[in-house]
């Protein structure tokens, strides 16, 4: 039986400057998420608050590719919407967001409600506002068939905080973290890299049971768990354009292969080919033409190749 995943987190509206190019296109951490968990084989409700200028056929897109949706739409006020600028290639310089506030408030009541119609195999708290996410987590942990809670982070709200630091409090409430090397540098403190996967070793050594999953851009990902380490290579693509979503679309296929398998590694192979795959686009358009038999047929067509490294 497959998974049912609640994604809970921010659908908005993005407009990218790439390379001197303007794009418009679907985004919101939960969209990307959903999709990759929907691709793998996930039965996916996407929880979310919207506005009035949220794209109908937006709606009818992730419905179509069997996303259950659970909004708030509130009619007096705009849709999320996001700027990001790319000006030096793929590497993120500016992002700025719009009416975060008057929906991320939402998505507490849409879990409650959710909780209560229906029990979820894994409920994955998008990056946004700690302070909503801590409340999230806490919701997911009460639930009697304990969930599997999985946690984003992005930078972008880490800069916002006095205490990036804070997110790690969570470490023992959830199974899964997701982040990127940057996102660890802030919350750990750390002054390199190396620094930063020694303290996420210490805090996970003393007794938490989760599993932190840490983006390298081209130099793959590392899980750090109790008891060890993994590193695996990229998967390489032939040519990246937008990289906008690709840990969110990681998230959410590691985490669907992760509840059918229980494997790290298999779950990262998965996480690793639809994160690769998201930057052959721009936004979350690749992931509408993917499907799951694309991707096993890809995964099975690289056995053997770019083998995982064990610390």
């Amino acid at each position: 039986m497959a998974p049912t995943i609640f994604c809970v987190g921010n659908l908005a509206k993005q407009t990218a400057s790439i390379r001197g190019s303007l794009q418009t296109f679907l985004s919101g951490s939960a969209a990307f998420t959903a999709l990759a968990a929907r691709i793998v084989g996930g039965n996916v409700y996407l929880l979310s608050s919207i506005g009035k200028d949220f794209p109908q056929n937006w709606i009818s897109m992730l419905e179509a590719k069997g996303i259950k949706l659970k909004l708030k739409k509130l009619k007096n006020e705009d849709s999320i919407s996001f700027e990001s600028k790319f000006p030096r290639g793929l590497e993120l310089e500016v992002l700025t967001g719009k009416n975060l506030k008057i929906h991320v408030r939402n998505l507490i009541p849409l879990l409650r409600e959710a909780l209560s119609k229906t029990r979820p195999t894994a409920v994955y708290i998008s990056p946004n506002e700690f302070k909503i996410q801590r409340e999230l987590i806490r919701m997911a942990k009460r639930v009697p068939s304990r969930p599997v809670v999985a946690l984003g982070i992005h930078e972008f709200n880490l800069k916002k905080m006095r205490e990036p630091g804070d997110v790690l409090t969570s470490l023992s409430d959830v199974d899964l973290f997701f982040l990127n090397e940057r996102e660890a540098l802030l919350v750990t403190k750390a002054l390199s890299f190396h620094e930063a996967v020694k303290e996420l070793k210490r805090r996970l050594s003393s007794g938490e049971d989760c599993v932190c999953i840490i983006t390298m851009g081209k130099r793959g990902l590392s899980l750090i768990y109790k008891g060890g380490m993994m590193r695996i290579p990229v998967f390489p693509v032939a040519k990246e354009v937008d990289p906008t979503g690709a840990g969110d679309s990681l998230a959410g296929a590691f985490l669907t292969k992760y509840l059918e398998s229980k494997s790290l590694l298999e779950s990262a192979i998965y996480g690793r080919l639809i994160g690769g795959l998201t930057v052959t686009g721009i936004g979350s358009t690749p992931l509408f033409n993917l499907t799951k038999f694309k991707i096993e047929t890809l995964i099975r067509g690289r056995e053997g190749v770019s083998k995982p490294h064990f610390e």
